[in-house]
């Protein structure tokens, strides 16, 4: 067959196929200026004429030979045409940046070391001519190529796999300080660490100390006048050195700045031990066994500003906690009463209240991440439950088997651990998946005794936890927070 080409053909007389034969007589008759156009075009209709008298001349089978002397393979396929199955398509992308596109050639030549073989470069052309191979052979250079390809994705991905993989949680403590004496009751707070001064405070029977976190050092800050007293609460201010030490038996509070070793004024109203503070600014909020929650406002003398009625009728108030933004206040009680309350000193009233635990509710914690979301540990049901404190809906619970005695938020990840009291005496974290679903992700066992406190370090990575087995552990569970837009901002100006 010399020429097969159809004039209809959308194509005209590009779209012709030829024999390799024919193509390089023709190609020399027009390089020596042989034929002339009109001998050439009459040989081409005349080809065309024959064509559709017999079409299956173009189709023969692959023993049978061209008019050219060349195989033609069955199905529209000729030997001039690129072999898609013979074709490696990416070596050829490679041969064709080697020219100048594609960068250095030094590094080319690596990366082709790299993921082919030397063989593969130096034999593979950019299009293949040729006749097709079996389907094993075929499917045998797909799955070799497959295969390299993926072991090099697993290598370029492996550093950002590894990243979220090698996450350690640790299950020894970092840092062990002794705390003799301290109170075993899980109801009382005897330790917060200060986000200003970036320092431990611990209440041990009638003295208060300081642990310097930058350099280590503990100091004895100061001592309750009244020896048969005792310290039942401790709370810094948000900014500065000032910090609150609550009475166990006169049910006053005690402001003490730790930056001068002065004592700044002494706060009455409560009947009985103050067992929770929180503070707002420079209203200073505390709660008593006697069932009362006060606003102190700690920059005048007659400092009451308001007292909170109506949600606990009379039962001692276990945990006070204002969200994050500052503007409500979660109070909690022994009976399992959870109170929301609007942050103003001159509302009396709680904004809602429900009753979603059994027993005492000391661990109380805001989302920092999610507004309105408020989770809670009971220490009788043994149960940690998230809320949403807009209609006081419940979103997940899940049971510890264990005491809960104090609660902490991560600020960087969806995250909250959770201390704990008889039978496990260990620390958990637990992780918020979608859906509202906790998941324990570790339970960390350093503790011979309950855990009765806990606290968070400025950073947020660090918690201390203090037992009652006499020693102040600190765990670093929880990653580093992400700083915020505005925050970088600030810092860039």
């Amino acid at each position: 067959m010399e020429y097969a080409s159809s004039a209809n053909t959308p194509r005209g007389r590009a779209g012709g196929r030829q024999s390799l034969k024919n193509y390089s007589s023709v190609k020399r008759l027009r390089s020596e200026g042989g034929e002339d156009t009109g001998k050439r075009r009459k040989k081409r209709v005349s080809t065309s004429k024959a064509v559709k008298e017999n079409p299956k001349s173009i189709f023969m089978s692959p023993g049978k030979q061209g008019a050219g002397g060349s195989p033609v393979i069955k199905g529209r396929v000729s030997r001039t045409v690129p072999n898609r199955e013979q074709s490696n398509f990416e070596v050829s992308r490679l041969l064709l940046k080697e020219g100048g596109v594609g960068g250095p050639k030094d590094y080319s030549a690596a990366l082709a070391k790299t993921i082919f073989t030397e063989s593969d470069v130096n034999d593979t052309k950019v299009l293949t001519v040729g006749k097709l191979t079996t389907n094993t052979a075929v499917n045998t250079n797909v799955s070799v190529m497959s295969s390299t390809l993926r072991i090099t994705k697993t290598k370029n991905t492996s550093r950002a796999a590894k990243q979220v993989a090698t996450r350690i949680i640790p299950q020894v403590a970092e840092r062990v300080l002794d705390a003799p004496c301290v109170a075993d009751d899980y109801r009382l707070s005897l330790i917060d660490w200060s986000k200003w001064a970036n320092m431990l405070a611990v209440a041990l029977n009638d003295t208060l100390y300081s642990w310097d976190a930058v350099t280590g050092a503990s100091n004895e800050l100061c001592s309750l006048e009244d020896e048969s007293n005792a310290i039942s609460s401790v709370s810094w201010i948000q900014e500065g050195g000032v910090i609150a030490i609550g009475n166990s038996n006169s049910g006053s509070v005690l402001l003490y700045d730790a930056s001068r070793g002065k004592h700044l004024a002494k706060l009455d109203g409560h009947s009985d031990r103050v067992c929770t503070m929180a503070w707002n600014q420079h209203i200073l909020t505390t709660g008593s066994k006697d069932g009362t929650i006060i606003h102190h406002d700690v920059r005048v003398k007659d400092h009451i500003v308001a007292k909170l009625r109506g949600a606990h009728s009379g039962s001692e108030i276990c945990r006070l906690e204002y969200s994050p933004d500052f503007s409500y206040l979660a109070t909690s009680d022994e009976n399992g009463v959870v109170g929301i309350w609007d942050s103003s000193p001159t509302v009396h009233k709680p904004v809602r209240s429900f009753t979603p635990h059994t027993g005492p509710v000391k661990a109380m914690s805001w989302c920092p991440l999610k507004r309105h979301y408020l989770a809670t540990g009971g220490y009788q049901d043994m149960t940690l439950k998230i809320h949403k404190t807009i209609n006081c809906d419940t979103l997940c619970t899940a049971p510890t088997q264990s005491e809960i005695t104090s609660l902490l938020w991560s600020h960087s990840a969806n995250e909250l651990a959770t201390s704990h009291g008889h039978p496990s005496d260990s620390l958990r974290i637990w992780g918020v998946e979608k859906g509202d679903k906790l998941k324990e992700i570790a339970d960390i066992k350093g503790h011979n005794e309950r855990i009765l406190h806990m606290s968070l370090s400025p950073d947020g990575q660090t918690a201390v936890t203090c037992s009652a087995d006499e020693t102040i552990r600190f765990w670093k569970i929880f990653s580093e927070p992400k700083k915020s837009k505005s925050v970088v901002q600030l810092a860039i100006r």
